[in-house]
């Protein structure tokens, strides 16, 4: 569906007032176009980031600081040449904790630690699932029109695949100083603003609109 995608020039945020006992905290901004010659690194760059339970975002926010149940950002591929990609994070966090988890998400978005060991393992961990990736029968249509939308006359894997040796980490920190590093964000909020002094804190970090239910769902 093309519709109208609102730009992001500075960072909204959304609450729902909702009686939870975590919040739940989403990170969306929008991207750039496809870009064919960045699939490789962008693959590497959000398995090293955000991919799991070894990805920085993971052992900066849980492992580290223990602020978050989970947490994960990643920079999307666009299905087709003619739709932005997004960046977009998520956290999962005691409601007492949600300012700390939001800064420290913050501070990782905007600067990105550097690690060669995780680098490499992000490199192996690619490899290891392009190479043993099949295509199925039934899977086959659906991937062909999938490479067909990205102009890929044959799989975009064999050019990820190919690509992989020739990435080194300069490439993936440059990847993010011009992705994501400059972004600003609507920040999407589900949590219980009876927890005191939230809403307040909130509004450092942006712009804060309150919604309820019958917002979202009025009928």
């Amino acid at each position: 569906t093309n519709y109208h995608r609102k730009s992001m020039t500075e960072t909204n945020i959304y609450v729902l007032d909702y009686d939870l006992k975590k919040s739940e905290i989403l990170f969306l901004s929008l991207g750039t176009p496809f870009d064919r010659k960045e699939l490789a690194v962008n693959s590497v760059f959000n398995e090293y980031y955000g991919g799991g339970m070894s990805s920085v975002v993971f052992q900066e926010i849980r492992e580290k600081k223990a602020l978050a149940y989970q947490a994960f950002a990643v920079h999307t591929t666009a299905k087709d040449t003619t739709k932005p990609q997004y960046t977009y994070a998520y956290l999962g966090c005691q409601t007492d904790k949600t300012i700390d988890a939001i800064e420290s998400m913050m501070g990782v978005l905007k600067n990105m630690p550097r690690d060669t060991a995780k680098f490499l393992q992000a490199i192996s961990s690619i490899k290891q699932k392009l190479a043993s990736s099949r295509v199925t029968r039934s899977s086959k249509l659906s991937n062909f029109w999938s490479n067909q939308k990205l102009g890929f006359t044959s799989s975009k894997n064999e050019q990820i695949y190919d690509d992989l040796d020739n990435l080194a980490l300069e490439d993936i920190v440059r990847f993010h100083e011009d992705n994501i590093a400059q972004n600003q964000y609507s920040i999407v909020i589900v949590a219980d603003l009876s927890e005191p002094g939230l809403l307040s804190d909130l509004e450092r970090f942006g712009k804060v609109k309150v919604l309820t239910v019958q917002d979202l769902y009025p009928y």
